[in-house]
């Protein structure tokens, strides 16, 4: 029960207008300043308007001395808020209500005219109808919002023959309810509100008037009519039929329609089909419904333009509801397909995935998407999570199924692709005991979503249930949820937890998902609540669990309590726990005699505080009237036993027995067993063309154009080198908490040698950039890590190394035999070069005085000796070998695939003697 606002302060008064009393106030509470005023006419006085400039020294023109006999008149002013309330109503049961939030510039005003008119008093047509027979203004209603405009409402009763009816808004909000409601338009519903509506729903013979609107836009006076046709089994719904007049010198009449529906019913058949155009020329959608005893087809679909690049845009969306069949723990009782082209799923949060109108067509609890709805309303309820994205597609099916008759499951995945990959799951599990049941004695609903996204660097995993899940009575409320949250890119890279039930409550979850308690909250009668709860969580940094137990009674002042908890916070390797145990049992009376206002409280209760190893800890003991802490053992609650080198590296330190094993270097030996410990690997990221063995020992084949190698360590390192040149590295204090060492300064040293053909060799220049990744504190921090601290960001775990650029191909050597580089662009150009060497490209040219048939390159195709040997060498590196190359049918028709007739030239180039 919500508790009353404490007054502050409180002043009332009266004042006389007019010799009528009038009451003011002012207070001042938890709302701020408030200031009242209001007056009612007991003695039934008419308030005239000279009467009130009399009292203000004022003269008044007799023609202007109107006389109004008031029941009521009140106002309220709250200066906090800058909102003003005020009603005023008279003898005659008008009534005038208004509301303004002046701040945001909300101003609603509502009239009660009690204008009727009797239809037995007009002229002509009165005879014919009845004395009681009348035309009645309900109410009268304008709002205004700076940002939205005006927006009006009305009522108006209708009686005829004995039958009423009603025309308008019945379920408009008050001014008071509607300022606080009222709520901005978005674009989308700016040009919805184009037409402004009025609910109908009166049937009149065979058709039926739905709702009846007007709008007046570019001159032209429009009013529309939602409507529909009932013929024996045929049903035609018309959708925006209109008609407009534009005033001029000549009456322009346009008409026009926005939609049609077509329904065929005739038990157990029923065949529905429409069209509405939403924005036309750009936007249109369908609806399709075929219904049949127990099945149900449900298709919907759009198509339009995007709105910068008018690309087309479209989706459609499949659902079948019937009963396939299968084993009784996996009934499927309904599928549904979906596909976007230009579109994007907006995946809601977990809260929302209930709500999702995939999962609740599926579960049957969508207002829009069932059959025989239209498909204005169908596809506006999509719109909302479905938008239009230029380069973005998705894809989505889901199923429907039992579980022995008592579960009830949605899953619903969906895979969007094109600008960005993501892959989501969407489901809900429902259980009802007894099933099918009106007011079941258990009732949950899990609702479920997983996203794996490669753009976003983050796979989650979550479930919750519903606020309405409870277990023997609706006051037995059941809460809990769970959430694995990975992060592999971006600012938390490296991160990861996993929780059921939330966290320890010291902890800040910081960019960690919200979980709810796993518990359960039962008010078991007015006086008698139990609450129970439950949690368990795994960071990089710590594991904690525990819960509480609450037993809550309380009768006018009297109350009485039974609570227990226990938290529990665990690291491992080296394992290390702190537990915190509690219990109180106590009383309390809240006496108010006279001047005496005083809580008696009786209570008893201990607390544990356990750490370890090695088990030590303290107890506190509280009585009402005395309380003291025992102490056991001397350990100290923050220092856990320390890893010697072997259990760290065994226990925490990947293992690099995979990729490229170069030579080992002496930092890299165990001082007692004199094995390597492979605290760094190399693994090629481009151009590796496998391994081969030579004389006894392995060589890793790389291509030059391509190499690229990432250099792992399996330490944050705060110096990293290629052929001693680099950059020293932020150092954040790195250690090794397990094992208690608080400096730690490892470097990586990479270094690339060239052979030479002497057999010399010497470094050569590449390219490098330091790998960094987020590290867990739990192993790296010099210090015991808090648990509410983040990673360590942007830790150097190793190098990237890849080949500089060239520019040039080899070709003939210079005088002196080096190698020579030339422009690969300068040497394309198929002209006279000249190098060292005199070298001169010939131009091509035809060998006359030989008969060339072709026949020698056929024979060739077909079966070559120099290419078997090339490709016998390359079959180590995967390359196919010269048996599974079939060239016979290519030789064999190597004439017909020429696309001229083929000539003997020269190429190459010779000597310059000169």
């Amino acid at each position: 029960m919500a508790e009353e606002p404490k007054l502050k302060a409180a002043l009332q008064t009266g004042v006389h207008i007019a010799g009528e009393p009038f009451r003011s106030s002012i207070v001042y509470g938890e709302d701020g300043l408030c200031l009242g005023a209001g007056w009612e006419n007991e003695n039934h006085h008419k308030l005239s308007l000279s009467g009130v400039t009399e009292s203000l020294s004022l003269d008044l023109p007799e023609f202007l001395n109107w006389e109004m006999e008031l029941r009521r008149a009140g106002v309220l002013y709250k200066a906090g808020k800058q909102e003003i309330l005020m009603e005023i109503s008279t003898a005659e049961n008008r009534k005038l209500l208004f509301a303004a939030k002046i701040k945001e510039g909300i101003y609603s005003l509502r009239l009660y005219p009690e204008i009727y008119c009797r239809l037995h008093n007009l002229p002509v047509m009165g005879k014919y109808l009845g004395e009681q027979d009348l035309i009645k203004v309900r109410y009268m209603q304008a709002s205004y919002q700076k940002e939205g405009g005006f927006r009006g409402q009305c009522l108006i009763e209708a009686s005829f023959s004995g039958s009423g009816y009603k025309f308008g808004d019945e379920d408009v909000k008050l001014p008071q309810q509607d300022i606080e409601e009222h709520k901005s338009l978005s674009p989308a519903e700016e040009k919805k509100s184009g037409v402004h509506w009025m609910e109908l729903n009166k049937k009149i013979g065979p058709c039926i008037v739905k709702r009846i609107g007007g709008a007046f836009q570019d001159g032209t006076i429009r009013v529309c009519v939602d409507a529909g046709l009932t013929i024996s089994v045929l049903t035609l719904d018309f959708m925006e039929l209109s008609m407009g007049i534009k005033p001029g010198p000549k009456f322009d009449f346009q008409f026009g329609l926005r939609g049609m529906a077509v329904t065929v019913k005739k038990p157990p058949l029923m065949i529905s089909g429409g069209l509405y155009v939403a924005e036309p020329g750009r936007l249109y959608n369908g609806e399709v419904t075929v219904a049949f005893e127990k099945f149900t087809f449900l298709a919907l679909g759009s198509y339009g333009l995007t709105e910068q690049t008018d690309k087309p845009s479209f989706f459609i969306y499949l659902m079948l509801d019937y009963a396939f069949g299968g084993p009784p723990c996996f009934y499927i009782t309904g599928l549904c397909a979906g596909f976007g082209l230009n579109r994007k799923i907006n995946i809601p949060p977990l809260s929302g995935v209930k709500d999702f109108p995939f999962v609740a067509a599926a579960r049957g609890t969508s207002k829009t998407l069932k059959p025989g709805t239209g498909a204005s309303e169908a596809l506006n309820t999509l719109s909302d999570h479905i938008k239009p994205c230029e380069g973005m597609n998705f894809l989505t099916a889901g199923i429907k199924f039992t579980s022995f008759g008592i579960v009830e499951s949605v899953v619903i995945v969906n895979v969007e692709f094109g600008t960005k990959f993501e892959l989501s799951l969407l489901g809900t599990s429902e259980i009802s005991l007894p099933p099918k049941c009106s007011d079941p004695v258990v009732y949950g609903c899990l609702n479920l979503r997983a996203v794996f996204s490669p753009g976003d660097g983050i796979l989650l995993i979550e479930g919750a249930m519903s606020n309405d899940s409870y277990l023997f009575c609706r006051d037995a409320r059941l809460t809990g949820g769970f959430a694995f949250y990975s992060w592999f890119k971006g600012e938390y890279e490296g991160d990861f937890v996993l929780s059921v039930g939330g966290y320890h409550p010291q902890f800040q979850r910081g960019h960690y998902p919200a979980v709810d308690r796993v518990g359960l909250n039962w008010k078991i009668n007015d006086h008698l609540e139990l609450i129970g709860e439950a949690y368990f969580a795994l960071t990089p940094n710590c594991l904690m669990a525990g819960g509480k137990l609450e037993l809550n009674y309380h009768i006018g002042k009297l109350a009485a309590w039974c609570h227990a908890y226990a938290d529990f916070l665990i690291q491992w390797k080296p394992f290390h726990y702190d537990i915190s145990i509690g219990v109180s049992v106590g009383a309390s009376y809240r006496l108010d005699l006279l001047f005496i206002h005083k809580t008696f409280k009786i209570e008893l209760g201990a607390d544990l505080h356990l750490w370890g190893p090695e088990f030590s800890g303290t107890a506190h003991i509280k009585w009402f009237i005395i309380s003291f802490t025992i102490k056991f053992n001397t350990g100290s609650p923050n220092q856990p036993p320390r890893l010697n080198w072997k259990q760290f590296y065994t226990e925490f330190l990947p293992d690099f027995s995979g990729g490229i094993k170069g030579e080992v270097s002496s930092s890299d030996i165990s001082e007692k067993s004199k094995e390597p410990l492979k605290l760094a690997r190399m693994n090629p990221q481009g151009g590796y063309l496998g391994e081969r063995e030579k004389g006894g020992l392995k060589y890793h084949y790389i291509n030059a154009r391509q190499f690229q190698m990432e250099i792992e360590s399996a330490l944050p390192v705060v110096s990293a080198q290629v052929n001693k040149k680099g950059e020293q590295l932020k150092d954040p204090g790195y250690g090794i908490y397990p094992m208690g060492i608080t400096g730690l300064h490892a470097s990586l040293d990479v270094h690339l040698y060239g052979y030479h053909a002497d057999g010399t060799m010497s470094e050569t220049a590449v390219n490098y950039r330091p790998v960094c990744k987020n590290v867990p504190r739990a192993l790296w921090n010099s210090r015991q890590p808090d648990m509410n601290q983040d990673m360590i960001k942007d830790a150097c775990m190793g190098l990237s190394v890849w080949g500089g650029e060239k520019t040039g191909h080899f070709i003939p050597p210079d005088k002196e035999g080096r190698p020579a580089w030339y422009r690969l662009a300068q040497l394309l150009k198929n002209e006279e070069y000249r190098c060292p060497e005199h070298f001169i490209w010939e131009k091509t040219k035809i060998i006359e005085g030989k008969d060339f048939t072709g026949e020698e390159m056929e024979d060739s195709i077909a079966k070559n000796d120099k290419r078997s040997e090339w490709l016998l060498e390359l079959n180590e590196f995967g390359v196919r070998a010269e048996d599974q190359i079939h060239m016979d049918h290519f030789a064999a028709h190597f004439k017909e695939v020429l696309s001229a007739p083929m000539e003997m030239r020269s190429t190459g180039c010779r000597r310059d003697k000169n």
